[in-house]
Parts: structure tokens; sequence; C-alpha cells
């Protein structure tokens, strides 16, 4: 027997979370496919936090700074589950999931995510045309920099392990790459 997969839009999935059939259960849509967001635990949790707190501190009302939140992408069939986003002031996750024009930078925080982050995710993000993406590779603490996608990948790719990053859209926003291990 040969097993074909089923692939949702971003409406099926949305109307599937609304009706709570999927409650209690940490998911995301990636590319049409439902797929069980990986357990990582304290310390990253800790990182989202720390990282989250710095670019908060930073914002001064030119972003706001949404930790755990998908975000909706018709376009791929993808609503992906972000650790750290920031997005436009005057969005509202209580009114809506944030859309990819809204994003100035999408942050995974990886550990036991850290091939789909590299992989799936960051096409993903790149088909959005996200123009700033940021792992925090926490096994081999560095920090990778995604920018200028074009056809569904990124054409620039830095790993940092020391100095400071900045987010494309705040440049006078300053992360120091060690912070985040």
């Amino acid at each position: 027997m040969v097993a074909t997969l089923a692939r949702w839009t971003l409406d099926d999935y949305q109307r599937l979370r609304q009706a709570d059939l999927l409650a209690n259960r940490q998911l995301e849509l990636l590319n049409g496919l439902i797929v069980e967001l990986a357990a990582e635990g304290d310390y990253h949790d800790q990182r989202v936090a720390q990282m989250a707190g710095l670019l908060s501190e930073q914002a001064q009302g030119r972003y706001r700074v949404l930790t755990w939140q998908p975000i909706a992408m018709a376009t791929t069939a993808s609503q992906p589950q972000a650790d750290i986003l920031l997005v436009d002031p005057e969005t509202d996750p209580s009114q809506t999931h944030p859309i990819p024009t809204t994003v100035s930078l999408v942050v995974e925080v990886a550990d036991q995510s850290l091939a789909k982050d590299m992989d799936d995710k960051r096409y993903i993000y790149a088909a959005a045309e996200i123009k700033d993406y940021w792992v925090v590779n926490l096994r081999d603490r560095e920090l990778l920099i995604y920018h200028q996608p074009l056809e569904g990948d990124y054409q620039v790719k830095q790993h940092l392990r020391q100095g400071t990053a900045s987010p494309l859209a705040f440049p006078e926003v300053a992360v120091p790459v060690r912070s985040l291990f």
C-alpha cells in the first residue's frame, strides 16, 4: 500500500485550530503539512526570553517584539510558529496573526529543531520574502543570519560567534552575539 499525504491549506488549518480540533497540541503548518513542534526545553525558553527582552529594550516604539507567534503565509500553505518576531508596532496578535509584510525579523532559537529551522523553515521564510531570518544555533553556539530572499532561498548567509548583529530594518539595534548563549 502506498500512502499519499493530504496537504492542508492555510484556511483549512486555521479552521481546525478555531474548532479546537488541534487543542493542546504544539503544531505548525509547513508547506501544507501539520508538523509537531520539537520539545526544546528550559534552556531554549530562557534564551528566547533573554533575546526578546534585549530586543524589546531597544524597540523605542519602532517595532513590537512577539514570542512564539505564528506567521500566516497563504502562498506557501504555511503557518510556522516563530520563536521571536519583530513586527510593525501596530500589529495586534490578539486580532490576527502577523503576515510577512508586517514582519521585519524572524528569529528561531534552535537545538532539537535545528535541521528544520535551517532547511524547511528557511525555504518557507525565503519564499514569503522575509528579508531577515536568524537562527540561534544553541548546539554550536553560533548565530546564522540569512538575507536577500530570492526564488525560495536566501542569497546571503553569515555565521557569527562573536561581535554584534543588527536587524536589517533597524541597524542601530545591537545584539551581542555571545549574549545569545
